[in-house]
């Protein structure tokens, strides 16, 4: 039999998803932000741009490292959402402009 909800049950639930996926994942946020202020301060952009080179089509995926960090379903997940939300708001814009 399907549940009832209230909203407030609706909120309760979800502000209870939110903390226990922020207190999985805040440790690697934070070091993530550190890694990227320490290059952001550190590493002359000349250097990133000779390694990467400008016309090589994997730089920003090989960058950001993300196939070593995310599995496969999570990065498709990922580039598809990515993808709707840039359509989603090219719809919004054409609404209000």
């Amino acid at each position: 039999m399907d549940e009832k909800l209230t909203w407030n049950d609706r909120i309760e639930r979800a502000w209870d998803s939110v903390k226990e996926i922020v207190g999985k994942v805040w440790l690697y946020v934070i070091i993530g932000i550190a890694v990227g202020a320490g290059i952001h301060g550190y590493v002359p952009e000349s250097a990133l741009a000779n390694i990467m080179g400008k016309q090589v089509w994997w730089s920003v995926p090989a960058a950001v490292i993300l196939r070593r960090v995310l599995k496969l379903p999570l990065l498709v997940t990922f580039f598809a959402v990515i993808a709707v939300a840039i359509i989603f708001i090219g719809y919004l814009f054409n609404i209000i402009l």
